[in-house]
């Protein structure tokens, strides 16, 4: 009861911002405030990444960030920062605390603070039981958590994960959340929060932009290429941003018309004139769905096995476009042992073999055997390499049995597995047919 008096208290109080704005300027109307939720943004284990992406990807479109909080996850924090957000600006982005975890109250407390309950969507949920391969009835309440949406207001569409985007319709603005993955956030600002609030905050028209995407290449590489060799329009805003080892570089001119367009269709040829190698696309597309587009079409499928991964390249490759009909098979191991045993090879055949790419090449042709995937990825076991680091050997077959490898280095744990998946989605890019 004590609980539940003290929520009631602050949902009064938070609503009380909201209709002292109404009275305030057209700025006011075109201002947002910007909340970025994470305790491992205050004990410095990851820089913010989503503030530079989000101002300066509203910015040309009109809309000024009047003030930036980055808070613990926990109650208490994001509601007081809702609060200190509404009494600068009708419209509040909140970032990250979405997903299935026990940390992620991002949901439960910005309904707790606008006075808006929550509702399954039944569209969700019915996405969410094919993406997990179970039926509604069998999700665990984790994951049913994350199909909850406002009722009055609504969600955003989240193309390549598992969080919708949640808009909370408040009297004078909205409350809108955003998933935490740099990847989901950037995806759905582009695609989905920029339509709503051209529709519902005036912005205008969408100017031009040119989004190139970069593998094996640093930021700060980039940036001494472009100053050294390139010629910039006059006017263009640059924004970067980088996440597991890729770099995105966003260049926009205020204005959409045939000059503007024209000259960063220029620009965009000199960057391949310089960086060509390391460039995987020039739209939202990520490396994944570069990949299985390519299989697609040209009519390839890929099947994937892996020890020092962890089942991480699949779990990449499976969230991609197009990826059920390029990726039909993987197999997953820890232990060279049980993968032979999974693949039906007998051990003195896999033992006669030195550990290493051999050994991988016989895993490539048993698994190109039990399926209809004319190209095989193999990921053999990780090995300590000393200073904290391992190394790993990948061994691609091709079609007609050609086999190609490549060596990784990479840091072992949760944290080194974005850019070991990197380097191996930029083998498949550079070898594939």
């Amino acid at each position: 009861m004590r609980k539940g008096y003290i929520w009631l208290v602050v949902g009064v109080m938070l609503l009380a911002p909201w209709r002292g704005a109404a009275a305030d300027s057209n700025a006011t109307h075109r201002a947002y405030y910007l909340i970025i939720t994470g305790g491992e943004l205050l004990e410095g284990a990851v820089a913010d990444a989503h503030t530079p992406f989000i101002t300066k990807t509203l910015l040309p479109l009109g809309l000024k960030c009047v003030g930036v909080s980055i808070v613990d996850d926990l109650d208490e924090d994001l509601t007081a920062a809702v609060r200190q957000a509404t009494n600068k600006a009708h419209l509040v982005l909140v970032t990250g605390g979405l997903g299935p975890t026990d940390n992620d109250i991002t949901r439960q407390t910005l309904s707790k603070c606008t006075g808006i309950p929550l509702k399954e969507n039944p569209d969700l949920l019915r996405e969410m039981a094919r993406r997990f391969g179970t039926p509604e009835a069998e999700l665990r309440p984790n994951l049913r958590r994350q199909t909850e949406v406002p009722v009055r207001g609504g969600y955003l569409k989240n193309n390549v994960g598992t969080a919708a985007g949640l808009i909370f319709d408040l009297e004078q603005g909205h409350v809108i959340a955003l998933p935490g993955p740099p990847r989901e956030l950037q995806t759905m600002v582009r695609e989905q929060l920029l339509p709503f609030l051209r529709q519902h905050y005036g912005i205008r028209a969408q100017p031009s932009s040119l989004l190139v995407r970069f593998l094996g290449v640093g930021q700060s590489q980039i940036d001494h290429t472009i100053k050294q060799k390139l010629t910039m329009p006059p006017g263009v805003l640059v924004g970067s941003t980088f996440e597991g080892s890729r770099v995105d570089f966003t260049f926009t001119l205020p204005e959409d018309s045939p000059a503007a367009r024209q000259a960063l269709e220029t620009l965009k040829e000199q960057l391949f004139q310089v960086l060509g190698d390391n460039i995987y696309a020039t739209s939202p597309e990520t490396l994944e769905e570069v990949i299985c587009r390519r299989l697609k079409e040209r009519g390839h499928r890929l099947a994937v096995v892996e020890m020092g991964s962890s089942g991480s390249v699949m779990a990449a490759l499976g969230r991609a476009a197009h990826a059920r009909e390029t990726i039909p098979q993987g197999w997953t191991a820890m232990a060279e042992a049980v993968l032979y045993r999974t693949l039906g090879v007998p051990a003195e055949q896999w033992q006669r073999l030195a550990a290493g790419p051999e050994r991988l090449k016989l895993a490539a042709a048993s698994a190109a055997q039990q399926g209809s995937a004319d190209c095989v990825l193999v990921v053999g076991p990780a090995q300590p390499a000393g200073a904290g680091s391992a190394t790993l050997t990948a061994v691609l077959q091709l079609p007609g049995g050609q086999g190609v490898e490549q060596n990784f280095v990479f840091r072992p744990g949760a944290e080194g597995q974005p850019a070991l998946v990197t380097q191996i989605m930029g083998f498949l890019w550079k070898r594939l047919p």
